[in-house]
């Protein structure tokens, strides 16, 4: 994974031109979990490269409306190996 987002309101645009126009968006789409696994190799002091993890979750803004608050998970992980 080269890149990700943590909101996107883009995507919650519908309609043709609606971007041009400036139309509010329908839903947003976030990051509702936000893992992070790091393994490092102990006895020859190599770390593998880190793995992200991302599930994402979709709100439309008229339940943003009644409730602006979304419930966000984010978690780091650290596995060791002994290895020679």
């Amino acid at each position: 994974m080269k890149r990700f987002f943590l909101v996107d309101v883009i995507s919650g645009i519908t309609g043709t031109g609606g971007f041009e126009l400036k139309d509010p968006p329908d839903y947003i789409q976030y990051a509702k979990t936000i893992r992070l696994r790091i393994e490092v190799l102990m006895g020859r002091n190599e770390i593998y490269r880190p793995m992200l993890f991302i599930e994402y979750e979709q709100k439309s803004t008229s339940d943003l409306e009644d409730n602006p608050y979304v419930e966000v998970y984010f978690n780091v992980g650290f596995r060791f190996f002994s290895g020679f």
